[in-house]
């Protein structure tokens, strides 16, 4: 059921009807909340890809057209260069998911179901508390009525959801193999920590400002002397000595922490070997509650 996009009469009293609304919408629908919900997975798109993000703005002209007003149209952009894969670091998601339980929704606009969430647990839930609330959803250009829709059409959307998850596990695989491919190459894949500095060609060498290398020695001289990372950190602070920090190739000093003194001590890569991959990471279901 292809929505046209047809003229735009925003103008029309929103009890009348428009000729290009469509048929799902009902008066309760216009007299709840329409969302277009927003997402990038990442900053690098946000600034670079543009485009997108005008595209999934302009959603918010379709609502207009189809009669709510401009007082009942919220657009979610809180998730803009935040990944799908997960709900616990979206607030715009987790806020539609609070407005859908408060009855509060009549429309969410998406671009595509990937938008919405890359988690299979996450797309159950919203389909799941979309379908219960009797929500409009548009996404792929279609317009459902979750309330009235066919099996069929649902289990599309189901479908769609499950693609959206398998296309990312497939792009994340790919992307650690390539990565270990480099790497068997000998080249280094993650950031050098400081002391260090990584060349063009994917390789580390030793920081060239002569400051940075002998704050890092004096670490490993002083706690082979104290024998303690309170009384390293204390001499530091005791003769106004300062630590190095790059970020983006740009160096600053900074006063320094216990912390600091601990990551530079137990991180293997200042023995002189690339080390990549030595922590497990165990990944757990989002804890849901209704």
């Amino acid at each position: 059921m292809m929505i046209d996009d047809g003229d735009r009469n925003s103008g029309t009293p929103n009890d009348a009807p428009l000729p290009s609304r469509p048929h799902q919408i009902r008066a309760e629908h216009l007299g709840k909340l329409a969302i277009p919900y927003l997402r990038q997975s990442t900053m690098d798109q946000v600034q670079n890809n543009v485009g997108s993000t005008y595209d999934q703005r302009d959603l918010a002209d379709l609502p207009r057209k189809w009669g709510w007003p401009e007082s009942r149209i919220r657009e979610i952009d809180n998730d803009l260069g935040i990944t799908g894969t997960s709900s616990l670091q979206r607030a715009g998601f987790q806020e539609l998911l609070r407005l859908i339980d408060a009855g509060e929704v009549g429309l969410i606009l998406a671009q595509d179901v990937s938008r919405i969430s890359r988690n299979t647990f996450d797309s159950e839930l919203f389909l799941k508390k979309v379908v219960r609330g009797g929500v409009l959803l548009y996404v792929h250009g279609q317009l459902f009525d979750t309330a009235t829709e066919s099996l069929v059409n649902l289990f599309g959307l189901k479908i769609q959801s499950l693609l959206a998850w398998l296309e990312n596990e497939q792009r994340a695989l790919r992307f650690k193999a390539a990565k270990l491919a480099k790497i068997k190459r000998g080249f280094a894949v993650s950031r050098p920590p400081i002391g260090y500095v990584k060349t063009t060609r994917g390789k580390w060498i030793m920081d060239p400002d002569a400051a940075v290398q002998e704050a890092i020695r004096r670490i490993f001289d002083l706690y082979f002397r104290l024998r303690s990372t309170r009384k390293v950190e204390a001499y530091f602070h005791e003769h106004r000595l300062l630590f190095p920090s790059r970020s983006r190739g740009e160096l600053s000093w900074k006063t320094i922490t216990g912390l600091d003194v601990i990551r530079i001590l137990k991180n293997p890569m200042y023995t002189g070997d690339y080390v990549y991959r030595r922590t497990r990471e165990v990944r757990s279901d989002n804890a849901h509650h209704e």
